[in-house]
């Protein structure tokens, strides 16, 4: 596995937010933008809602990711969907052949793990983008789109716990029996259970042994890596609110409980923010004819709703930006969301920092 030091990650930002948001759409939107700027970007959705594929306008967006076709960027964008069985099945593959070709998807014994790993979702998301930066060291940019509401602060925490399962009793005595030769106390204890449950048994916790004696050391080792990627200062938590009383109350939520993990948000995103074009103002002040007062009701409230929003992310002391609403409607969808997630993408940039923007784009495909 390569060792990546931490100048060489690309830069990491997270989106958090509560669901309905747009949370999706601005994690494409910023992946976009990225490309559009000329970087080499990569988006991982890890949301068990799937919208990234609507997000981007495609049928399929794979768990091994796939190249985003973006007319006449400079960079390049790839996203991914996040699979976490099929990301594990994956990874034991590539770590022990002999065991994928068993059949290790029928597996029972492995199934059930896979399962079990599987609800950790937002860890295997770590493990996954750490791999895709081992595997394309000249990736500039990884935008992860988090799960809806408090659920994203649990990949913040899940590295440690992923690593305590594996640490765990009943992982450490499987390994240490996967390490035993078919002489020893090992291969009796398999030889046992074929004897009790018949051999397709002995063969099916041959296979998960192997597997785990391949794949963990891979995983915790990825893990290790995202806890520090996590933490590193170039990393950027960002947490998207709509204009809505739930979602100020949702993205205050997010902004205690990671504070309370020890990490505090780089900047809040009021999404779908109103300005009022020239020529409203009499409509907003309550001077429009009758025919349009039910507007202005719904314009003067939603300003409002807003303006309150606004104010009580604002008194974090954490920057607050603007993001419109936007069209995003076909043949020109993709450049629209581009256009969309250029003020987040702006707002991220380091501030006299020309440096770290010189290197990220001497990365860039």
């Amino acid at each position: 596995m390569t060792e990546i030091a931490a100048r060489d990650l690309p830069r990491l930002t997270l989106l958090l937010g509560a669901g309905g948001v747009g949370k999706t759409t601005l994690s494409a939107a910023l992946g976009l933008a990225h490309a559009r700027a000329g970087r080499r970007a990569a988006l991982l959705s890890v949301d068990p809602a799937r919208r990234l594929r609507t997000a981007l306008g495609l049928a399929e967006v794979p768990e091994h990711g796939a190249r985003v076709a973006l007319s006449g960027a400079a960079g390049t964008l790839d996203a991914a969907l996040l699979d976490p069985s099929a990301s594990l099945r994956r990874w034991v593959a590539e770590a022990s052949p002999d065991a994928a070709r068993g059949d290790l998807a029928a597996n029972p014994y492995f199934v059930a793990l896979a399962d079990r790993l599987a609800g950790l979702a937002d860890a295997i998301g770590c493990v996954r983008a750490v791999e895709w930066a081992e595997r394309d060291p000249s990736l500039a940019e990884l935008v992860l789109d988090t799960a809806p509401g408090r659920s994203a602060v649990e990949l913040l925490a899940r590295p440690d716990k992923l690593m305590a399962f594996f640490d765990g009793r009943l992982m450490r005595w499987l390994v240490r029996l996967a390490r035993l030769g078919p002489a020893r106390r090992g291969g009796r204890l398999l030889a046992g259970l074929g004897d009790v449950s018949g051999t397709r048994t002995l063969r099916d916790v041959g296979e998960l042994l192997s597997a785990i004696e391949a794949a963990a050391g891979d995983m915790v080792a990825r893990l290790e890596r995202a806890r520090r990627w996590l933490r590193d200062a170039a990393t950027s938590l960002v947490v998207v609110c709509g204009v809505s009383d739930d979602a100020a109350e949702v993205a205050a939520s997010l902004d205690r409980a990671v504070r309370d993990l020890g990490f505090a948000p780089s900047l809040f995103v009021l999404n779908r923010a109103l300005a009022a074009p020239p020529g409203w103002t009499p409509l907003i002040a309550g001077d429009a004819p009758a025919p349009g007062h039910a507007f202005a009701r719904y314009v003067r409230s939603y300003l409002r709703t807003q303006d309150r929003v606004r104010a009580r992310l604002g008194a974090g002391q954490v920057r607050v930006i603007d993001v419109p609403d936007g069209t995003l409607d076909a043949p020109s969808r993709l450049d629209a969301l581009a256009a969309l997630g250029e003020p987040l993408r702006e707002a991220l940039e380091p501030r006299g920092s020309s440096a770290a923007r010189r290197r990220r784009s001497s990365r860039a495909a």
